[in-house]
């Protein structure tokens, strides 16, 4: 700790780890391994933190250093000193450094080396390490008490009897008692290097000597020829199913290493032997693509029809070397009378090939490939091996052609039935076909589809057209249903891929379309309103009859109100969206008395008189009644307001004390 906040830059010729220097390498040693712990408990770490890196560099570079210090004591800059040996032991443990590379290139397990030391055992000591750290007599050695005794050469109180001792519990308990991993393979039995069923290497029975310990790591390797990488092993875990791809025969040896979690981390190793049979498989000749349907080279007399089989491949990895094409049926591959029908510029020899054939066929095509097993460096392991397919070729002198122009369903109700129509056709100048045999499937017939219902005879004209109508045709639930015409290919075809359509049977939901509504409000100043005016042509594309709600159904308040119309077709429901609007359009009402005649007061030109006010009434809440009296000259007699109503309209009832007198009851607020 005192290296690691007292170190300054200073020159000499033991530079420790913060450039501190001392005549001896114990010393340097010894505060540089106390500069390490430092840096643990300041938190810092080698490789990101400069200083740290440079401790850890001069601990690298002195580690094998041979130099006598000035007072003469051997030493390898800190062997024999217990110090700096402890001082050293825990900055590196605390580092989690497990091995030291040194300036020659050298990796040294320290804690093995320091055992080795300890003990006296230079089986563990590397010999470019001296004599020194050789310790043939075990100078340093373990006294009868079980201490370990000072170093004569270094007689200072740190490096006396109880920092040895401590040093040497620290290092021997971690070398000599810590249990080990083990690893185990289960047999795996000879194997088939070409292209073999893939199999499994097991190493699931691996465990630890410690069973509080786990293993953490399982790594594979089966190319011990080219060297054991670790970093770049051949497969991983307890179990891995692995395919080699040997490709020579003999022993394999097949490695398994496994590690723990301790730090430093400690490994195991185990080895079985499989014994290879290299088998060449031929390779595989497909004359059409898998893919490709129907499964037949067809066309018309001068057509040019294009042979393909590049989807040919073989298992065992080895690259196709030659195609050779038999083009007129005669079952020799690659003859001139091959040559001379292609038209490719392949010569029947590449993995595609072209014909034109000029008079009518109805035989076969045939492919043929050949690889040779080869190792990497190109040399053949065994003879060449060939694979042939073959495939049939229809050639027609017209254009023969029948196919589904159409198909439509009415009236579904998929788990049930629906109606169905099918218009099968015939192309121009072909002939008529009697009896053709059309059959309906659930999923595509040409790849697994399942026949529903029964198959159908019809005739088809020629050139021209017929409509197959199927009513209440059982679905047996399927979504959709393909209509297959020459469903059992006896008639030969120009284009045997239009021969099939499908249709969706399944239940469509219904379309929702709605419309905002505006409504008068009624006697009790609400508006109703149905779902029919709300909806906007609201359909289904099945043709299902359609249910209508409205949500909420309503009366409706004065003003805007969003509705949700809901359409059903008895299965599922769609869903849309208005407004309704409620407007008061209704005018109030007043009651007014009955004229009143009377004669004037006496000795005055004028008359008091005492009448019942108007009353009124409006079917939406808000109205008020208002009035005033007017003088003898200003024409009016009374006057009532009613300032609620919202179109601008005024409701006028007069009422004439004198034929200037005025009621009025109005609801426009403006005193009119």
């Amino acid at each position: 700790m005192n290296a690691y906040n007292l170190g300054t830059a200073q020159s000499g010729t033991y530079l420790g780890g913060l450039g501190y220097s001392h005549n001896n390498h114990w010393n340097n040693s010894g505060k540089t391994g106390g500069a390490l712990v430092g840096y643990y408990l300041g938190g810092k770490l080698i490789g990101p933190d400069a200083d740290a890196n440079r401790s850890f560099t001069f601990v690298k570079n002195f580690w094998t250093s041979q130099t006598q210090t000035s007072s003469g004591a051997q030493g390898g800059g800190w062997v024999g000193d217990f110090y700096a040996m402890f001082a050293l032991k825990k900055g590196l443990q605390l580092m989690e450094v497990t091995t030291l590379t040194t300036p020659g290139g050298e990796v040294h397990d320290w804690y093995k080396e320091m055992s080795g030391w300890l003990l006296g055992n230079n089986s563990l000591v590397p010999a470019s390490l001296g004599n020194t750290w050789r310790n043939a007599n075990n100078a340093f050695g373990q006294q009868a008490d079980g201490s370990w005794r000072a170093n004569p050469a270094y007689p200072y109180m740190y490096s006396g009897a109880p920092m040895g001792t401590a040093h040497a519990i620290l290092i021997l308990t971690k070398a000599v008692t810590i249990p080990l991993p083990v690893a185990v393979i289960a047999p795996v039995g000879d194997q088939s290097s070409r292209f073999p069923a893939p199999f499994t290497l097991d190493g699931s029975a691996s465990f630890h000597q410690d069973p509080a310990i786990p293993i953490v790591e399982r790594l594979w390797d089966w190319d011990a020829s080219n060297g054991v990488d670790w970093n770049s092993p051949n497969a991983t875990g307890p179990t891995p199913l692995v395919n080699p791809g040997w490709i020579v025969n003999g022993p394999r040896t097949v490695t398994l290493r496994v590690k723990d979690n301790q730090n430093p981390a400690n490994t195991a190793t185990a080895t079985i032997i499989i014994n290879v049979t290299a088998n060449d498989i031929a390779p595989t000749a497909l004359a059409m693509p898998p893919s490709q349907v129907p499964q037949i080279y067809s066309g018309n007399l001068g057509d040019t029809i294009v042979l393909d089989g590049s989807a040919s491949f073989d298992v065992d990895g080895d690259v196709i070397e030659s195609y050779s094409w038999d083009l007129n049926g005669d079952g020799q591959y690659g003859t001139a009378a091959d040559i001379a029908l292609d038209t490719s510029g392949f010569n029947a020899a590449g993995s595609t090939a072209s014909v034109v054939y000029l008079s009518a066929n109805n035989s076969q095509v045939g492919l043929r490939v050949c690889s040779t097993p080869r190792n990497a460096d190109g040399i053949a392991l065994g003879p060449q091996k060939c694979g042939t397919s073959t495939k049939p070729v229809d050639v027609y002198a017209s254009l023969t052609d029948l196919h589904v122009s159409s198909l439509t369903a009415a009236n579904l109700n998929p788990t049930v039935s629906a109606d169905i129509s099918a218009t099968l056709s015939s192309a121009a100048g072909s002939a008529a076909f009697n009896n053709v045999v059309v059959r309906f499937y659930k999923g595509n017939p040409l790849t697994g589809g399942v026949q529903v219902g029964a198959s159908y005879q019809v005739n088809i004209p020629a050139g021209g057209s017929v409509v197959l109508n199927v009513p209440g045709f059982l679905l047996s639930g399927t979504s959709l249903l393909w209509a297959f015409v020459d469903a059992n290919n006896l008639v030969p075809e120009y284009n045997e891929a239009n021969n099939t359509a499908n249709v969706n049977v399944a239940n469509q939901p219904p379309v929702a379309r709605a419309q905002d509504v505006t409504v008068s409000a009624n006697g009790n100043c609400q508006g109703a309103v149905t779902a029919a005016q709300v909806n906007n042509g609201s359909s289904d594309p099945d043709n299902d009859p359609l249910t209508f709600t409205l949500n909420p159904a309503g009366p409706f308040a004065l003003g805007d109100t969003l509705v949700t119309l809901t359409v059903s077709d008895g299965k599922v429901s769609s869903t849309a969206t208005a407004t309704v609007t409620v407007k008061d359009l209704t005018p109030p009402q007043i009651a007014c008395p009955a004229d009143i005649s009377v004669s004037n007061d006496p000795g005055v030109c004028g008359a008091v008189v005492n009448y019942t006010a108007p009353a009124g009434t409006d079917n939406c809440p808000g109205a008020t009644l208002s009035g005033r009296d007017h003088g003898a000259d200003d024409g009016f007699a009374q006057r009532f307001d009613l300032p609620d109503w919202d179109d601008g309209q005024h409701v006028r009832s007069d009422r004439r004390r004198r034929p200037q007198d005025i009621v009025q009851l109005h609801r426009d607020g403006a005193g009119h």
